[in-house]
């Protein structure tokens, strides 16, 4: 793929909200912001819950065995 039509690739993937934007977005239209700002602070707990464990575990294990970081790269772009 030429460099262009990937950027320009990259960039619409990263401008699309994922699930969870999207929720939130749902629950600000039906709730407002006053009625979804709760939530900001669940969904930020709830990511931090999940993303830090992993980071510290992931980068003990690719640390650990270096042969893993492409099957780790293959399994996160799939």
């Amino acid at each position: 793929m030429p460099l262009p039509d990937l950027i320009i690739a990259l960039t619409v993937l990263l401008l699309t909200p994922g699930p969870t934007n999207t929720l939130m977005a749902l629950a600000g239209a039906e709730r407002g912001v006053r009625g979804a700002s709760g939530l900001i602070a669940v969904e930020t707990c709830a990511y931090l819950c999940v993303v830090v464990p992993l980071a510290l575990f992931g980068s003990g294990a690719m640390a650990a065995a270096p042969g893993l970081v492409p099957v780790v790269t293959a399994a996160a772009a799939a």
